[in-house]
């Protein structure tokens, strides 16, 4: 059996530059590719972020970081604001005399907590500009150190854009250089291997007082744990070719990390809701494993017992569900141990 091109696929086309395939093929995420190619095709059309979200079927979100993305990347550029005019195209205009005003003494500033600084901080995005940069680069021994390790794991250089960010989470926000690090390591393990989604983990982390290298990697080990469990249960539940939804992401935290439920008593209650529905339904799944759970099952073996005769409603026993880190401590200590607050907030030299 021979194959050709089809002559009528060439009727149309469209171009995509050469650096997207050589340098962001591997590296783009998938929401990124998307994006970018439906844009090129439609070449000279604006599209929202919310627009965009609804063409791709993606969230916002989802959009908001591809579009980042590629501007980082050089590729895209934010439109300028409807209503816009450019210097050359203003016209001088005569300034209004202003009347005069009493002066009032100002009232104190409130002084918020940490947690409300730092959001307020990340809506407005002082982030230093490249002046600001060099010069922090060339004094703080900890950021020299910071911006090489953190291209060595997003495996590429780094922006301008997103260098003065990795500044402004250290020096503004006031997270060390092993705690930003530990971020941008565990984004690339979860499959999103970029500054943005390192900033909103930070952002998120300064805002919960996750701050310190003990408690980044206690979230690191238990998100991580869940990831893993996430992608297990895909596996059991025979879910291929879509990603898992927010709530059923929920529902699988509520058995792994609240029940502490094995693999196997999950997989037992899914056969017993495909025998019962015919289909895979979580809010289903969910009813069957939390009705165990109120009734003292912890294994399969104490289902026997619950087929048998009904059992009281126990108490649920305290849980944990823990796994060891990936990441080496002793590294991360000693990038600690650099950051000794000389400069801003949280500057480190």
């Amino acid at each position: 059996m021979e194959f050709g091109i089809k002559a009528g696929a060439w009727n149309q086309v469209f171009a995509v530059p050469c650096n997207v395939v050589d340098e962001h093929l591997k590296l783009a995420p998938d929401s990124a590719l998307r994006a970018l190619l439906f844009l090129l095709r439609r070449s000279g059309t604006m599209f929202s972020c919310a627009a965009l979200a609804k063409e791709l079927g993606l969230t916002e979100e989802e959009c908001a970081d591809a579009l980042l993305y590629w501007k980082d990347a050089g590729i895209l550029e934010k439109a300028p604001d409807k209503g816009t005019v450019s210097p050359s195209d203003r016209q001088a205009e005569p300034v209004p005399e202003e009347p005069a005003v009493q002066q009032v003494e100002k009232p104190a500033q409130k002084e918020f907590p940490l947690s409300d600084r730092v959001t307020l901080l990340s809506a407005t995005a002082p982030h230093p500009d490249r002046r600001e940069v060099a010069r922090r680069l060339e004094e703080s021994k900890s950021l020299s150190f910071l911006i090489p390790e953190a291209e060595k794991l997003l495996d590429r250089p780094l922006s301008a854009s997103q260098v003065s960010t990795l500044v402004y989470l250290h020096d503004y926000v006031g997270l060390s250089c092993a705690v930003i690090l530990m971020a941008v390591e565990y984004c690339r393990s979860v499959g999103k291997p970029t500054v943005r989604a390192a900033e909103k983990l930070l952002l998120s982390w300064a805002d919960t007082g996750v701050t310190s290298v003990d408690k980044a990697e206690r979230y690191i080990s238990e998100h991580m744990a869940l990831h893993e469990a996430q992608g297990r249960i895909s596996r059991l539940f025979g879910i291929a070719g879509r990603a898992l939804t927010p709530k059923e992401k929920d529902y699988i935290r509520i058995w792994v990390m609240d029940y502490a439920f094995s693999d196997e008593l999950i997989k037992l209650a899914y056969d017993r809701a495909i025998d019962s529905k015919g289909t895979l339904r979580f809010s289903y799944i969910n009813g069957i494993l939390a009705d165990w759970f109120r009734k003292g099952v912890r294994a399969p073996s104490d289902l026997e017992r619950l087929d048998k005769k009904p059992a009281t409603a126990g108490k649920a026993d305290a849980v944990h569900y823990r796994t060891e880190s990936s990441i080496d401590m002793n590294k991360v200590r000693e990038l600690e141990l650099m950051d000794i607050p000389e400069y801003g907030k949280g500057a480190a030299k």
